[in-house]
């Protein structure tokens, strides 16, 4: 505009400058300006992208000015949930649940962008699944809740012990990286794992067996020992003498698959 607030038309000699800032971070967006040729318009679009929730500035200046002569301000929520990017919040891809009690699993909304996101805690939903043929969904008991920071907390509770694959649904769509293990165990067992995971020794072991290639085939027998640390298979030569016979180190990120028998 001009100063008697008619449209003003930039010309060839005009200079024209913006910027686009994210303050919280006090960094600059890419953008676009259109039309490209400017020359003989009285009014530009400025295109841009807001993928951090926050306050952002739009400054334009045409030869040094600011037009409106303010900086433009405006702030940006987070977006729809978005499933595919929300997290499941497990140490592992195994969750160890104890029969007969409700257990939790917490999940922590996300949209598009990744930025923490408003969830309906009513509409999250979990199948749960024993891991074995047939396929048998199970009933599960479930309390949805939302806590102070946003998280959701899904409790469930299973009346049996066993092998199961869990999923967490949220409007019928499936959260995070999709299912996940559960083993349910009595509390007895429970403390009994804890105990033996918590020493620092391998002096703990369960017999266990490879996998045949064959399923005529029986597998062989070695013995599995276990560490915060480390997953070692032995194997014993004339029922003296140990052979490593495979070992990897365990983090939160070690994915263990549990085949059905």
């Amino acid at each position: 505009m001009c100063a008697n607030a008619r449209p003003y038309s930039l010309q060839a000699s005009d200079t024209l400058s913006c910027s686009v800032e994210m303050l919280e971070e006090q960094s600059s967006l890419p953008h676009v300006v259109e039309p490209a040729d400017i020359v003989g318009t009285s009014e530009l679009t400025v295109s841009f992208t807001a993928t951090s929730v926050g306050r952002y500035s739009l400054c334009v200046k045409v030869n040094g000015i600011l037009v409106s002569n303010e900086i433009h301000e405006r702030t940006y929520l987070a977006g729809p949930v978005d499933c595919s990017k929300t997290v499941v919040i497990s140490n592992s891809h195994t969750m160890v649940a104890q029969r007969g009690i409700y257990n939790t699993v917490l999940i922590e909304p996300k949209d598009y962008y990744g930025n923490s996101a408003s969830m309906e805690p009513k509409n999250l939903d979990m199948v749960v699944v024993k891991n074995e043929s047939p396929r048998v969904v199970m009933e599960t008991e479930l309390v949805q809740h939302q806590n102070e920071t946003g998280e959701c907390e899904l409790y469930f509770k299973l009346e049996h012990t066993g092998l199961y694959r869990g999923t967490v649904k949220y409007n019928s769509k499936t959260v995070g990286a999709g299912d996940f293990t559960i083993i349910c165990l009595e509390e007895s067992q429970i403390k009994s794992v804890e105990t033996t995971v918590a020493k620092r020794d391998v002096n703990v072991w369960y017999e266990a067996r490879i996998a045949p290639s064959r399923p005529s085939e029986k597998g062989k027998k070695v013995y599995v020992y276990i560490t915060p640390r480390q997953f070692q298979v032995r194997e014993y030569i004339l029922r003296i003498f140990p052979k490593r016979f495979f070992t990897c180190r365990v983090r939160p990120s070690t994915k263990i698959t549990f085949l059905e028998k």
